[in-house]
């Protein structure tokens, strides 16, 4: 009961929050109006710096570009988003790395790809691992979609 009440007394304050857990700092947002994006890497700046190795200036990284990308299309369409661009914007292919469209892992869209090469992910995706009959199956969700998508043993 007390978290439907909490739940509540958000919805009524009309403000949205983000909250980020690090080991020794944590980061705390409240906003009345607006907006709070991600990229999986934490924004608040003592949770980035001092709790991951993550090089927050590196726009090589994937996180680092979709991070860019996110801030670039919001400075740019503050106050007109609706569906349609929300939309688009998850669709995004453009790279910030390399300035220009290009599918791939710095892209908000997010294309982590097979090496055709090796059949190796050259990013991550969402897999499932379940137990079925007894023995552990990896599953795809593509997969799970489409079938009963048991891969391996």
């Amino acid at each position: 009961m007390e978290k439907f009440h909490i739940e509540a007394e958000l919805v009524l304050s009309s403000t949205i929050e983000r909250l980020e857990l690090g080991l020794k700092h944590v980061g705390f947002e409240k906003k009345k109006d607006g907006y709070f994006t991600g990229s999986n890497i934490a924004e608040n700046l003592k949770v980035l710096r001092f709790e991951t190795d993550v090089n927050d200036t590196d726009i090589r990284l994937s996180s680092i570009a979709r991070r860019v990308r996110w801030k670039n299309l919001m400075a740019q369409y503050l106050g007109k988003i609706d569906l349609r661009l929300a939309k688009q914007f998850e669709a995004d292919h453009f790279d910030s790395f390399v300035g220009k469209e290009s599918p791939g892992s710095r892209t908000l869209c997010g294309h982590f790809e097979l090496d055709p090469a090796t059949g190796l992910q050259q990013g991550h995706r969402l897999a499932v691992v379940r137990w079925q009959h007894g023995k552990r199956a990896l599953l795809h969700t593509e997969a799970l979609m489409n079938g009963p998508g048991r891969i391996g043993e």
